[in-house]
Parts: structure tokens; sequence; C-alpha cells
């Protein structure tokens, strides 16, 4: 009698403990498509699915980025992913500055589902002002001005935006002048009243750039050829009336 008194009372324990925790529970809002996160409240907790397209501590210690949100942990306590990384995170939506951020507990909310590159990730050629914060986007025009790491980009008749490239990418901003044109990929920042595009890759378009110098170089080569095919016969010329001269 005395062990089915002790049987009752550890189920009945396990029971209430099995209700505590049911009611206690967080409940994660799945979010499937960025545009979802501008019709959350700051505080929902979410489970969003992503690939990584810059790596923890590359433009920050206690961050890093998917397509299209922020990860941040306090305790910079990632787990290792690499670029292009398909992963899923949980934790708690903000909105610091106007994009949106998930806040971590620890690497433990983060799971690595498929590895991955850059080429991994879906992107959108950005001609006009139809994106969503942080989304990676193809990005191509004439570099009007520079100013520091700061590249203002023409991009069509009525459109512009700003990139900067950051040394930390591994981007050498001394590559590019005025007057090049240029083509990459990036993460869209909105900035006051500007778009504002962190390269995270790029290079020269040489098939816009760079045809005044060929032009130039290709004659001069032609013109040394000539100078040397000239000389060559003018040497065979004295050669040959030389040895006309001995023979006789």
């Amino acid at each position: 009698m005395r062990k089915i008194k002790v049987f009752f009372i550890f189920f009945i324990f396990l029971l209430s403990f099995g209700l505590y925790q049911n009611a206690f529970a967080i409940e994660y809002l799945e979010i499937t498509k960025p545009e979802s996160f501008s019709n959350l409240d700051p505080g929902t907790k979410v489970l969003y699915k992503a690939r990584v397209i810059v790596e923890p501590g590359v433009l920050g210690k206690r961050i890093f980025y998917l397509d299209g949100a922020e990860v941040y942990s306090h305790w910079q306590d990632f787990p290792v992913v690499d670029s292009g990384d398909l992963i899923e995170v949980k934790g708690e939506l903000s909105f610091p500055f106007n994009y949106p951020r998930i806040k971590i507990k620890s690497k433990e909310d983060i799971a690595v589902i498929d590895k991955g590159d850059l080429s991994s990730v879906e992107t959108i050629k950005l001609e006009k002002e139809s994106f969503y914060p942080l989304q990676l986007v193809n990005v191509s025009g004439e570099v009007i001005e520079k100013q520091s790491d700061r590249v203002y980009l023409w991009v069509n008749e009525n459109f512009g935006i700003v990139c900067e490239v950051k040394d930390s990418l591994g981007l050498n901003k001394e590559l590019i002048k005025q007057g090049d044109f240029i083509s990459g990929k990036g993460i869209v920042f909105p900035k006051d009243n500007e778009i504002n595009v962190v390269l995270v890759s790029f290079q020269k378009d040489l098939t816009k750039q760079g045809l005044e110098e060929q032009t130039i170089t290709l004659p001069k080569y032609k013109e040394s050829i000539r100078h040397y095919l000239f000389i060559s016969l003018g040497c065979l010329l004295i050669l040959f009336f030389s040895l006309i001269v001995f023979l006789n």
C-alpha cells in the first residue's frame, strides 16, 4: 500500500511539472518572409530561417547578419557559421535602428540547417526603392563621388545609392575611383533619407570602362611592331646591297 502511495505521489509530481512547463513555455512566431517583420511589435518571440550574409564578428563583435535580420548576442555566444549557411534562429524581436534585430540568449538558439556560400542567397537587382531592410541585393552603376569609405553610385537616371566599402569585409576601397563602373553584392541599411548599401563584394565592370586606355594602347602596340619591321627591312636591304657590292 505504501508503494502505491509513493508511486501516486510521484505520478502527481510529474503531471504537475509537465503542466507547469506547458503553462510557461515560450511560443515562437515562425517568420517565413523578411517583409513580415514590419508587421510585428518589439518583444515578439520569433523563429526565423534564412541564409547568413555576414559572419559573426565581422561588422561587430555582438552581431551578425542574415538575409532580412540582424542577430544579436550580448555575450557574443555564437556557433560557427559561414556566409551562405542556412540557419534557424529563435529569439526576441526589436527594431533598434529601424531594422529587425533578433536577440538570442545563447548559441543554443541557433541551429545550422545547411552549409552554403553567398551564391546560395537569393538577390534582387536594386534599381528602385523596392526592398526590405537588410536584404542582400545586386548593385551596379557609375561612381560619381567617393569620400573615404563611402562611394556614391549612380544606378540610373532617377536613382542613386550610397555604398560603404568596409576594410573588415576584406574589400580594398582604394581600387575604386571616381568614374569607375562597378557591380557587386551588398546589404541594404536604410539611413535617414538615403539608401545605404554595405558592400560584401564588388568588381569593376570592364565592359564600360578603360576603353580609351585600350584604344590608346593598341595603336602603340601596332606602331611598335611596324617600327621594328621597318628597321628589320632596312637591315636586310643594307645586307643585300653590301653582298652585291662584295660579289662585284
